[in-house]
């Protein structure tokens, strides 16, 4: 990795907690991919697999499974997220 992208990085504090609890750094691919879901998921747009993998140098099928496990999942989870918030649910305390 290169100095620079790292020192950008680092000053941006660009990084996550791993599984076990731990400060890890976001590597270059991470940065490509969370990109391709941001360019799944603009607002009003839909650019199609092919579009997108041709942005990115990649696979229309690569394309596709990042689609599939993450965005879409994503999507999915929003969605029964805002089903259940506007179900009327009785709770009674006791």
């Amino acid at each position: 990795m290169s100095s620079s992208f790292t020192d950008v990085r680092n000053e941006a504090d660009i990084s996550f907690t791993d599984d076990d609890g731990n400060k890890a750094w976001k590597r270059l691919h991470d940065l490509r991919g969370t990109f391709a879901t941001r360019l799944m998921t603009i607002p009003g747009e839909r650019l199609t697999d092919a579009e997108i993998a041709d942005l990115m140098a990649w696979s229309v099928q690569q394309v596709s499974e990042i689609r599939r496990r993450y965005v879409d999942g994503a999507a999915i989870v929003v969605a029964l997220e805002k089903r259940l918030a506007n179900t009327d649910v009785n709770r009674s305390v006791n």
